[in-house]
């Protein structure tokens, strides 16, 4: 995993999949709509044994999340940070820290990592259309 240049193609390919396949993000209060859907990612996450810290409030929560991950490579930690939303590019929302390296998700893991969703929810979700 390293940084990448900048790709137009592969950034409208993969917003205009998500906006098409999910719509468009709109923030909905409540959990209880979107539970069944977490579920199986929650016993995936705790079968791989990951810890995951959750920031939340009104402001700073991106610069609160990155700092926390350059802490956490100071203690010689490997972290994932994903926050929302981006500015210039959507692998700006995921970012790894690995042996005190900081890098972005590339467009091949970025895709992958949509379809290890997909196939999840696929799977563990009755009812749920995705294409891939």
């Amino acid at each position: 995993m390293k940084n990448q240049d900048y790709n137009e193609f592969e950034e409208t390919w993969i917003l205009n999949y998500l906006t098409q396949s999910y719509g468009f993000e709109v923030f909905t209060p409540g959990l209880e709509r979107t539970r069944p859907v977490y579920v199986p990612f929650i016993n995936y996450v705790k079968e791989m044994k990951v810890r995951i810290v959750t920031v939340a409030g009104t402001n700073g929560k991106g610069q609160t999340a990155h700092s926390l991950s350059t802490l956490l490579a100071s203690c010689n930690k490997n972290s994932a940070v994903w926050i929302s939303p981006h500015i210039l590019s959507i692998r700006e929302r995921f970012n790894f820290t690995k042996n005190k390296e900081s890098f972005e998700i590339s467009y091949t893991e970025l895709r992958a990592a949509i379809s290890i969703g997909e196939d999840i929810l696929k799977n563990e979700v009755p009812g749920v259309k995705v294409s891939f």
